[in-house]
């Protein structure tokens, strides 16, 4: 997850300087972005999730987390949850990044903020 703070702090950083935003730099930026987030939360994330899963299943020597079933049960399903809901966040944070990075290739915010492109 943290391989993609430099490049989101890189674009937030570009976005306050009004010469800059729209510009090569933060389209760049932004494609940086949008590759660190595929590898740092886009793929990793499940894979983790799977081997944590696997690991909670198979080997309670490792990752068993209380020896009441119940309880245990009531941590797995939790941890599921919070995934769920966590990586439901990461990838409507995905589809803006990509929906913005679309923006820029196509030269949206080149025009300007206030300009409409003519037709």
């Amino acid at each position: 997850v943290e391989g993609s703070n430099p490049p989101l702090c890189a674009v937030t950083a570009l976005r306050q300087i009004p010469s800059w935003n729209g510009g090569t730099v933060y389209t760049i930026s932004g494609a940086l972005l949008w590759i660190a987030y595929v590898f740092c939360r886009v793929l990793s994330a499940p894979i983790c999730m799977y081997s944590f899963h696997l690991d909670m299943a198979t080997d309670p020597a490792v990752a068993y987390m209380s020896e009441n079933k119940s309880l245990h049960l009531a941590w797995h399903v939790l941890m599921w949850v919070c995934f769920v809901f966590i990586y439901g966040l990461s990838l409507y944070w995905f589809w803006l990044i990509t929906r913005s990075l679309y923006k820029a290739l196509r030269g949206d915010f080149a025009a300007g903020a206030g300009e409409k492109k003519e037709k």
